[in-house]
C-alpha cells in the first residue's frame, strides 16, 4: 500500500481528504442517554394518565431527534417507528411537519394519529404519500414543510426517482428544514442507498460521506457484490485505523451506531422462533422445455425476442410460476409496423449487450451511442431509425397464458397441511390465479378483519401491515432481494404475534429459485454487517421438506 500512497500523494490526492476528516472528528456518543434523559423525553410527550409507555427505542429516538435537530432511523420491524413519526414534530417544534407514507397507509396513518392523539401530544401533521410526492411536482412547495418526516424512507431510496428528486431540490431551496428519515431496511445492497438521507437528517454531522467520489470509493469496500481499487481502500483506510476493525462492514456499523442522531435497534421485537422451509416442486414437462428455449434463445413462449438479462430473468420467474404474458391487441387488429419496429431493434440491442465489446448495457446507451455517431453500425442504425418512429405508441395490454397451473396446485396441497396460512403472489396472474379458490386482496386495497386462507400481494401489501394474526407464509415466487423478504417476514413476525413460531413456505423448483435465495442471504449479510441490525432470514432455522 505504500507505493499506491505515495503515488496517490504525488497526484494531490490526500489519504485523509476533508470529507474524512470531517467524518472522524465528529462526536460520539459515548454513554448511552441516561435513564433520567429518556424518563424526561417521555413526560414531556406524555398526556396524562397515559397507560402505554413508549418502547426503549422510540425513547431513544426522540432524545436524538431533540438534541440533533433530525434523526437517521434504522429501526427494524415492531420498534415503534410510528409513534417516532408522530412524535417528532413535537420534540422539534414543527410549525408545518410533513409526514410521508406509502399510498396504501395513509388512511390507516390518519386513524393512527387520530387514536395516539388521545395518549400523547400530537400536533396538526399533513400526511401525504410518495405516490403524490412523484405525480404533483408543486406539492413540497405548496405544504412548505418545516420538518419532513419519512417513514418507510426507503421509498426515496433511489436518488434519480422523480420524488427524491424533488425532496433533495426543496431540501437545497429551503436548507432550514429539518429531515426525520424513519425505515427498517433504510438499505438493501448498498451504502448508495442511503447516504443522501443521512445527509438531510444530520448534514454536516453525517457520518457517511458528502463528497459522492467518497461514497462510491466507501460502496466498493462494503456494498454487496462490491469490488474495490485499490484507491478505494486506500480511501477507507482511516476508518479501519479509526475503528481499530479489521473488516470494512464492521467498522462502517460501529461508525454509525457511535455518532449522535443514528439510532440502529438490534434484535427482534418478538419472541417467536422463524423458520424457512423449502419444498421440492418438479417442473412439469411444458415449463421444463419453455425454460430451456428462454435460456438458449432469449425468446418468450410469446415469441417476443428479450434484449437483456433482466427481461429474460422475468420471463423465467413467471414461467416458474406458470404462466406467461402475451400482447392482447385491441380488437384483434396487429400493429404490425411498431411489432417488426420493435423486433428487429430488440434483436440488434441484444447482440450488442451479449457481446458488450464497446461497454453498452442497456437499449438506452446504445440509442445513445447511435445519436452520438460513436455506434455506426448500418444494421443498428437502421434498426433505431425504425424503432424511433414507433416507440412513442403505447405498448398493448397483455393477457395471461397458463402453461401449467402446477404452483397453485402445489400451494392448495401445501395449505391442506398448513391450515390458515397467508399466500404471497408476485404478479396480478397468479394473484388472480389463488382467488378462484381463496379470498384474495388486489393490489391497492388491504385485507379486513381476520380469514384463515388470505391471498395478498407482495409488492402491496408487504410493507407496513400488522398480519400478526396469522403466523404461516406461503411465498408463490421468491423475490430477489433480502429487503423485500424482510420487510414480508415483518408483517408476520412482530409484536403481538401470539405463536411460538413463524413459518415461510418457498418452493424450490428451479436453480434461479437457489440464486435468488443466496441473494436474499448476501443481502441480509450487508445489512447486519453494516447496521448491526438482526434480519430475519439470518435468525431463521432453514430446513428443508
Amino acid at each position: 500500500m505504500g507505493a499506491l500512497t505515495d503515488r496517490l500523494q504525488a497526484d494531490r490526492r490526500p489519504v485523509i481528504d476533508a470529507d474524512t476528516a470531517r467524518i472522524l472528528a465528529l462526536p460520539r456518543k459515548g454513554s448511552r442517554p441516561s435513564a433520567q434523559a429518556l424518563d424526561a423525553v417521555e413526560a414531556s410527550l406524555a398526556l396524562p394518565g397515559c397507560a402505554y409507555p413508549l418502547l426503549p427505542a422510540q425513547r431513544r429516538a426522540l432524545y436524538w431527534v431533540g438534541h440533533c435537530g433530525g434523526l437517521a432511523g434504522i429501526v427494524g420491524v415492531g420498534h415503534g417507528k410510528f409513534l417516532i413519526s408522530a412524535l417528532a414534530p413535537t420534540v422539534l417544534g414543527a410549525v408545518r411537519p410533513l409526514l410521508l407514507v406509502p399510498a396504501r397507509l395513509k388512511f390507516q396513518t390518519l386513524a393512527e394519529l387520530a387514536i395516539w392523539r388521545e395518549r400523547y401530544r400530537i400536533g396538526d401533521i399533513h400526511v401525504e404519500s410518495y405516490a403524490a410526492l412523484s405525480t404533483r411536482p408543486a406539492l413540497l412547495d405548496e405544504i412548505a414543510p418545516d420538518l419532513i418526516v419519512a417513514d418507510e424512507c426507503h421509498m426515496l431510496r433511489h436518488r434519480g426517482a422523480a420524488r427524491t428528486r424533488r425532496v433533495l431540490r426543496y431540501f437545497r431551496a429551503q436548507p432550514e428544514t429539518r429531515f426525520v428519515g424513519l425505515s427498517g431496511t433504510y438499505t438493501s445492497k448498498s451504502l448508495r442507498d442511503y447516504a443522501h438521507l443521512v445527509e438531510l437528517a444530520l448534514r454536516n454531522a453525517s457520518p457517511v460521506p458528502l463528497d459522492y467520489p467518497l461514497v462510491e470509493s466507501w460502496s466498493a469496500m462494503v456494498d454487496v457484490g462490491g469490488e474495490p481499487t485499490p484507491y478505494d481502500e486506500v480511501a477507507f483506510a482511516p476508518l479501519l485505523a479509526d475503528t481499530e476493525q479489521p473488516v470494512a462492514r464492521d467498522a462502517l456499523y460501529r461508525l454509525l451506531d457511535r455518532t449522535p442522531g443514528v439510532e440502529l435497534t438490534r434484535g427482534q421485537a418478538c419472541d417467536a422462533s422463524i423458520e424457512i422451509r423449502a419444498i421440492p416442486l418438479a417442473l412439469p414437462a411444458e415449463i421444463a422445455t419453455a425454460l430451456d428455449d428462454l435460456d438458449r434463445d432469449w425468446i418468450s413462449p410469446s415469441g417476443e425476442n428479450l434484449v437483456d438479462a433482466v427481461r429474460v430473468a422475468a420471463v423465467r420467474r413467471q414461467l416458474l410460476q406458470g404462466f406467461y404474458y402475451r400482447w392482447d391487441w385491441p380488437g384483434g387488429v396487429v400493429d404490425v409496423p411498431w411489432l417488426a419496429a420493435r423486433a428487429s431493434w430488440f434483436s440488434v440491442v441484444r447482440g450488442i449487450i451479449r457481446s458488450n465489446r464497446r461497454g453498452l448495457d442497456t437499449p438506452a446507451q446504445v440509442a445513445e451511442a447511435i445519436e452520438a455517431g460513436t455506434l455506426t453500425r448500418a444494421d443498428a442504425v437502421a434498426a433505431w431509425s425504425l424503432w424511433d418512429a414507433q416507440r412513442a405508441k403505447p405498448a398493448p395490454p397483455v393477457e395471461t397464458v397458463w402453461l401449467d397451473p402446477f404452483v397453485l396446485t402445489a400451494t392448495a396441497a401445501l395449505l391442506r397441511r398448513t391450515g390458515p396460512a397467508l399466500v404471497w403472489a408476485r404478479s396480478r396472474a397468479m394473484l388472480s390465479g389463488l382467488s378462484m379458490s381463496m379470498p384474495a386482496i388486489p393490489a391497492g386495497d388491504e385485507p379486513h378483519g381476520y380469514t384463515p386462507q388470505l391471498a395478498l400481494s407482495v409488492a402491496s401489501h408487504g410493507t407496513g401491515l400488522n398480519l400478526q394474526a396469522w403466523n404461516t407464509n406461503i411465498l408463490t415466487s421468491v423475490p430477489p432481494g433480502g429487503a423485500t423478504v424482510e420487510q414480508l417476514l415483518g408483517r408476520t413476525h412482530r409484536a403481538g404475534q401470539a405463536a411460538d413460531e413463524v413459518i415461510l413456505f418457498y418452493f424450490d423448483s428451479h436453480d434461479s429459485v437457489r440464486d435468488d435465495w443466496r441473494k436474499v442471504l448476501a443481502d441480509a449479510e450487508y445489512v447486519r454487517g453494516t447496521t448491526g441490525a438482526s434480519q430475519k432470514c439470518l435468525a431463521a432455522r432453514h430446513v428443508r421438506d
